[in-house]
């Protein structure tokens, strides 16, 4: 594993995280249990997450106003909450609360499978 949460706030791994406690340019935290595989992390600025991952019982805060609380599995999803907050993956989601950009809200049990969602603005 490779991890610079310094400045640029980088991480580049194949490995497992577990019950990791991750806070990222002062507003963006990341607290949960779960596992990471073949993941890069870039949560600076523009807050770009790319990755194949297991994500479970994971509460994501990127960006200020952006929250993502939930339970789910995403596997090969290219997620970024910074400003348009653009979500496009293939991946199943369950259980999950998502709020994005203030007025844009989604609360849900549901599979999302190879899904385009823009939740900025209009949703």
């Amino acid at each position: 594993m490779d991890l610079d949460v310094s400045g640029v706030s980088s991480i580049s791994s194949r490995g497992l995280l577990y019950s990791m406690e991750l806070d990222v340019s002062g507003v963006s935290s990341i607290s949960s249990r779960w596992l990471l595989y073949s993941m890069d992390l870039d949560v600076s600025g523009v807050s770009p997450i790319s990755s194949r991952w297991l994500l479970y019982s994971m509460d994501l805060d990127v960006s200020g106003m952006s929250p993502i609380s939930s339970r789910w599995l995403l596997y090969s999803m290219d997620l970024d909450v910074s400003g348009m907050s653009p979500i496009s993956s293939r991946g199943l989601l369950y259980s999950m609360n998502l709020d994005v950009s203030g007025v844009s809200s989604i609360s849900s049990r549901w599979l999302l499978y190879s899904m385009n969602l823009d939740v900025s603005g209009v949703s």
